[in-house]
């Protein structure tokens, strides 16, 4: 039987009606602390402290929409989100043997509900870690998304709700998000955070398959204004793909890019969209990389229009785009590409 490492962190958080929020704790003299630093984060402010005798105090100034998180820097303790509300919030976290991590996080509404939320999952996070294959670990995150939605059909209205929408959204499908955000009340939709969420969400959702493609114009190399409705129906499919010459998988990928567009050609036209911000590294890896398809960029990084309007968020990103302008998939692999164009 293993031997457990145990310990109880009690924070106590008070936020007063002028905003401050502060947060005293103890920890267990086993873990050896003394002198460690701990920190507590807020979107827009960040307090440190020395644990001393065990013990530590910090105070800020926060808000309702603030995400809080506490961290032990150089340790093994994971950080944690709490809520910041008036009450004492008890963190409870333990470490056995071989190094296995356990949070229970409670004492306040919005933090009992992070506790609700937390053991509804753990297990699921434990298969997670221990997944083996790709599938496996598809299945897994599967059971975890549809948990994730499950909880917020329930409670996404509340702070708890809006700590975990915000930390789980990258993992929820545009369907899953729609439902989400239809359940969202008028304070939940203008939280900072989520509105920037959602106006992502908007863009990818009004380019997703099935939806017609949305047009926009940059330049070419050569200074040409060049518009995706310029290509859009000259070709059986257009393949409009984000990118940059600083994006180190972007490039991994262009041989296999390459070889399906000479595989296709006649069938398919590839639209590259930079994300550069400089002219002449953008064209010296087109040259480099022999990328021989049409290009186009507004030379602004990640403030690239086109990007904005279909919701990219990483590169390399793909639209893939048939002959009457619908767009058939976003981010397919490129066999699956191939499947298409060239059945």
């Amino acid at each position: 039987m293993k031997k457990s490492f145990l310990f109880a962190l009690t924070l106590v958080l008070l936020a007063s009606c002028t905003g401050k929020l502060k947060v005293k704790g103890t920890v267990d003299p086993s873990l050896d602390l003394e002198g460690k630093e701990v920190v507590l984060k807020l979107d827009d402010a960040e307090v440190t402290a020395v644990v001393e005798n065990n013990s530590f105090s910090l105070q800020t100034k926060a808000t309702d929409d603030d995400r809080a998180t506490v961290e032990f820097p150089g340790t093994r303790i994971p950080r944690f989100f709490i809520v910041p509300e008036a009450g004492t919030v008890i963190v409870e976290l333990s470490f056995d043997e071989d190094g296995e991590y356990q949070q229970i996080i409670g004492g306040t509404p919005n933090n009992d509900l992070l506790a609700e939320f937390d053991s509804q999952v753990r297990d699921l996070m434990d298969e997670l870690n221990e997944a083996e294959t790709e599938y496996e670990e598809s299945e897994v995150m599967e059971k975890y998304t549809d948990a994730v939605v499950d909880f917020l059909e329930d409670n996404i209205n509340t702070k708890a709700g809006r700590v975990i929408f915000t930390s789980n959204h990258y993992y929820l499908s545009l369907d899953q998000l729609d439902n989400l955000f239809s359940l969202m009340n008028e304070e939940s939709l203008s939280n900072d955070l989520i509105s920037r969420i959602h106006e992502k969400f908007n863009a990818k959702y009004s380019t997703s398959e099935g939806k017609q493609f949305i047009d926009f114009k940059a330049f070419t190399p050569d200074g040409e204004e060049l518009s995706l409705s310029d290509i859009v129906g000259k070709t059986d499919y257009v393949l409009v793909d984000f990118w940059a010459s600083w994006c180190g998988p972007c490039r991994r990928s262009m041989p296999a890019v390459k070889e399906l567009y000479d595989e296709a050609k006649g069938r398919l036209e590839i639209l590259g969209v930079s994300l550069d911000d400089d002219h002449d590294n953008w064209t010296d890896a087109i040259k480099s990389l022999g990328l021989e398809w049409k290009h186009i960029s507004d030379l602004q990084g990640w403030q690239c229009e086109a990007a904005g309007l279909y919701g990219v968020d990483a590169i390399p990103a793909t639209v893939l785009i048939n002959k009457s302008g619908e767009i058939v998939g976003r981010n397919l692999s490129l066999d699956k590409v191939k499947d298409i164009v060239l059945k």
